[in-house]
């Protein structure tokens, strides 16, 4: 009876520690400018955060809270996730980009 009740706790405690973590992005539309008159735009499709293990792609204009578990000074494990819940394990990252246009004389 005992197992029964610390493998049901343990699901349970498993359950609700994973309910933070994002797997995956929604879709969206990628817009960049180019310059003052052109922009490139591309739907970017439902997808993973990770292409694989420890390998994240971020897109330009995308803010994610990435918690890392750090073991040796290697990245032993990461995931998104929505809040923060351990700050010292976590990275913030902000893909962004800045475009400054002025008028070139030829």
């Amino acid at each position: 009876m005992k197992e029964i009740i610390f493998l049901v706790l343990t699901l349970v405690a498993n359950f609700c520690y994973s309910q933070n973590e994002i797997k995956e992005r929604k879709p969206f539309l990628l817009r960049l400018v180019v310059d003052k008159e052109q922009f490139y735009q591309i739907q970017i499709n439902k997808s993973e955060y990770f292409v694989k293990e420890n390998v994240i792609q971020i897109f330009p204009t995308e803010q994610l809270n990435i918690e890392a578990e750090i073991k040796n000074d290697t990245i032993s494990s990461m995931k998104v996730v929505e809040k923060i819940e351990n700050p010292k394990k976590l990275y913030k990252f902000n893909f962004c980009r800045t475009l400054k246009i002025t008028n070139l004389k030829e």
